[in-house]
C-alpha cells in the first residue's frame, strides 16, 4: 500500500506541475440561421458543433488552440486575428473569444454580453458602405464548456482502481 501511496503522489505531482494551462471541450448549438447575403461560405448540416481549446484561466488573452469547426468553417483558423481579451473564466462559465478574417471582413463573437452567446457578423465597415451587409448576423447560437480530463488525473483514476483490485484478491487469498 505504501508503494501505491509514493506513486500516487508522484503522479499527482507531475499533473499539477503543468500549471493553469487546462484544455476545454466546447459545443455549439446555432439556434438561428439567418440566410442574408455574405461573404463567408457557411454550410449548414448538423446545427451542433464540438471542439476544443486551451486556456489560463489566470490570465487574459490565453485563448489558444481553438478547434472548432461551424457551418463547415474552421473557426480558428479562417478568424484567426484575435479582437478584444480572449479570456475563458471557468468561475462565471464566460468565455470571451472573438476572431476577424480581414479578407471578408468578417467576426465571430462568443459572448458578447449574452452568457453562453455566440454569434456570427459581417460588418462591412470598407467604404463605401454596403447597407445589406452593415453588421448581418449570419447565425446565432449558445455554446457550453466542460473540461477535458487531464491525462494525470485519469491515471491517478486508472491506479487506484487497480490498487483497489490487487487489495481485495489479496484479502480474498487464503495464506
Amino acid at each position: 500500500m505504501r508503494r501505491f501511496v509514493i506513486v500516487a503522489a508522484v503522479v499527482l505531482a507531475a499533473s499539477s506541475a503543468q500549471g493553469a494551462i487546462i484544455s476545454w471541450d466546447i459545443t455549439v448549438e446555432i439556434t438561428t440561421i439567418n440566410r442574408s447575403p455574405g461573404f463567408e461560405p457557411w454550410t449548414f448540416g448538423p446545427t451542433t458543433s464540438t471542439g476544443t481549446f486551451r486556456a489560463d484561466d489566470t490570465a487574459t488573452s490565453s485563448v489558444t488552440d481553438l478547434a472548432l469547426f461551424i457551418g463547415g468553417l474552421d473557426i480558428g483558423a479562417v478568424f484567426a486575428i484575435p479582437v478584444g481579451a480572449n479570456t475563458w473564466n471557468p468561475t462565471t462559465g464566460v468565455f470571451d473569444w472573438s476572431g476577424l478574417n480581414l479578407a471578408t471582413n468578417s467576426l465571430v463573437s462568443f459572448e458578447l454580453g449574452v452568457p453562453g452567446s455566440v454569434r456570427a457578423t459581417e460588418s462591412n465597415s470598407v467604404p463605401p458602405l454596403d447597407p445589406i451587409l452593415q453588421n448581418t448576423s449570419n447565425w446565432i447560437g449558445t455554446y457550453n464548456v466542460v473540461q477535458t480530463p487531464e491525462p494525470g488525473s485519469l491515471m491517478l483514476l486508472a491506479i487506484g482502481a487497480v490498487a483497489a483490485t490487487v487489495t481485495r484478491r489479496k484479502r480474498r487469498t487464503p495464506r
